[in-house]
């Protein structure tokens, strides 16, 4: 199953990372994050970096308006149902994790992969709350975009 709309919610530092290398790849970004602050933030460091990419002949011009093209930002959780992929990666709090996977079940196709990006939580305490609990597990380096 290819991806080409990744919904990808955060937009800290390591959501800035993820939605940089996605929309990179040439798919399209919705990044969500509680305060549109956030999410401009994040869209204004990408755009920063590459333009200095750009400036310094590391990257093709017109690089970076393609990439931040690609990002659409959003504080309405709705928008994420356009998503073919999603990606949680909201800080690492068990109880957070398990009200967005509730929402998040109940608002996307039951084909959607639910992904997190947690490094300390149980993948299998935060499947269990959906209804795609035998989903869980997804092997490292396993998803291409």
């Amino acid at each position: 199953m290819g991806f080409n709309n990744v919904a990808l919610l955060g937009a800290g530092t390591m959501g800035q990372g993820i939605a940089w290398a996605i929309a990179a790849a040439g798919k399209n970004v919705i990044l969500y994050d509680i305060d549109m602050k956030f999410v401009d933030k994040a869209i204004g460091a990408i755009k920063k970096g590459l333009t200095k990419a750009e400036e310094k002949g590391k990257a093709a011009p017109g690089t970076a308006d393609a990439v931040v093209g690609r990002i659409k930002g959003t504080t309405n959780f709705d928008d994420l149902a356009a998503g073919d992929l999603v990606i949680e990666v909201v800080p690492e709090v068990m109880s957070l994790k398990k009200e967005i996977y509730t929402k998040l079940d109940a608002l996307m196709g039951p084909d959607v992969i639910l992904a997190t990006n947690t490094s300390s939580l149980s993948i299998t305490e935060i499947a269990a709350i959906t209804k795609r609990s035998d989903k869980k597990v997804c092997p490292r380096n396993t998803v291409r975009y």
